[in-house]
């Protein structure tokens, strides 16, 4: 039989040549191939694998290639949410992989899945742009080829993101758009925000889960307006919207039970503090959970409660000088016999000889500078939670004790002696 099915094959090939006009000497190698194969279908199966396994494997590979590439787009095709973020950070998949449990973790019973088809997918676009700043020294955001920019332009207008992490500059930018829902309309209480529009990522709760916690605190966090009330047609339908707006109010709503800021308990000690950098609600939790624990519960409540009085100095010539008068008129007036002050304002409290001598066992700390102040970046303290996202040139300092001042402004002795130990306790507090 095999010699039979071996003399047929030669024939058929020679047959082949003459039909072709070739020799049948060119098809002698493929002959002898062929005689050479051993019985049944092992034999056939050699023959296959000595002489065709490359041909065999090439065409293996590109079907390999398009099975998966086909499973990857099906598997992409309908994500659950479409978000997107712009500025100095980049998200590697490690954070993307946070993030999306921290989204499980947000959305409750359903665990991202929105859409109901039993998986949790999530479009995530960041876009990287470089910090610069403008002539009156606001900080601003900008890609020096312009790319990101245009991208970002072209998302706002046809891009298939809902739900926006954007530095203040693009903020502004979707602000002045007109595209941007408002929040009293998603039922999150405005008063997050300075606008009505968009809330600082770094003032809600769930800015310390994995993922939302890698991006810049500054990040504003925005919807999109519905497609059904946005003049601009996105290809988004009202149902993938309100899985968006299901996010945004799951994340406005997240309370950390350990970090709930008590505002109604009376204080029992206030630290003021003035600088450049806003003070968010992350930064905020833990400088006043450090106050607490070592405050004195001054006020007989039963509840010991610190707070950092704090004001921001930002905005543009007009506003600054504004703040500028604000900060200089709560040095004199203000009721906060401790300060953590930066440059400007120290140099003001210096000047205006408000400033207390430092106590004689703080005097000779490294980083005490004339006599009445401390470095903050040269304390431990500025390696704790918190107060590392303060400006690190700032000075801890102390107002002059009532019984040595004009004015007291209502300052007692009894306030100058609890700042006193607090001011102690910062300077040498380790951790």
């Amino acid at each position: 039989m095999r010699d039979y099915k071996q003399m047929k094959e030669v024939q058929r090939l020679r047959a082949q040549a003459e039909a072709e006009g070739t020799s049948p000497e060119d098809t002698r190698d493929e002959q002898e191939k062929y005689q050479k194969r051993g019985p049944g279908f092992k034999g056939w199966m050699e023959y296959i694998g000595e002489y065709y396994k490359w041909p065999i494997l090439i065409v293996g590979v590109i079907v390999v290639g398009i099975v998966i590439s086909i499973s990857q787009m099906a598997s992409t095709a309908n994500p659950d949410l479409s978000m997107m973020y712009v500025g100095p950070f980049y998200m590697n998949t490690t954070e993307k992989d946070n993030l999306g449990n921290s989204i499980a973790s947000l959305s409750g019973e359903v665990a991202g899945d929105y859409n109901g088809d039993g998986h949790f997918r999530f479009d995530f676009l960041d876009l990287t742009v470089s910090h610069l700043q403008d002539s009156e020294g606001v900080e601003y955001t900008y890609d020096d080829q312009n790319t990101t920019y245009t991208r970002f332009q072209t998302e706002l207008r046809a891009g298939d993101t809902l739900l926006y992490f954007l530095e203040p500059y693009f903020y502004r930018q979707a602000l002045a758009e007109d595209i941007l829902a408002p929040l009293e309309q998603l039922g999150i209480d405005p008063a997050l925000s300075a606008d009505g529009y968009g809330i600082a990522i770094g003032d809600l709760d769930c800015y310390e889960l994995p993922g939302f916690s890698k991006m810049p605190p500054e990040a504003v966090v925005c919807l999109r307006r519905s497609p059904q009330q946005d003049a601009i047609s996105y290809g988004r339908t009202a149902e993938v919207w309100e899985y968006h707006k299901a996010l945004f109010v799951a994340m406005a709503a997240y309370k950390s039970e350990d970090r709930v800021i008590d505002t109604e308990t009376p204080a029992d000690f206030t630290l003021f503090y003035a600088g450049e950098e806003p003070i968010y609600k992350s930064v905020r939790l833990p400088v006043e959970a450090l106050l607490n624990k070592l405050t004195d519960d001054a006020n007989g409540d039963g509840v010991k409660r610190g707070v950092l009085g704090d004001i921001t100095r930002s905005g543009n010539d007009l506003t600054s000088e504004m703040i500028q008068k604000a900060v200089r008129t709560r040095l004199v007036t203000g009721s906060e016999c401790l300060f953590l002050l930066d440059k400007k304002a120290y140099d003001y409290a210096l000047e205006q000889g408000l400033l207390a001598p430092l106590p004689e066992e703080l005097a000779s700390l490294e980083g005490a500078v004339d006599g009445v102040a401390l470095k903050l970046n040269s304390l431990p303290l500025y390696n704790t939670e918190g107060y590392h996202e303060l400006e690190a040139v700032s000075y801890l300092c102390m107002r002059k004790a009532p019984a040595e001042g004009e004015e007291t402004y209502g300052r007692t002795e009894a306030d100058h002696a609890s700042a006193l130990k607090m001011f102690k306790a910062l300077a040498k507090y380790k951790g």
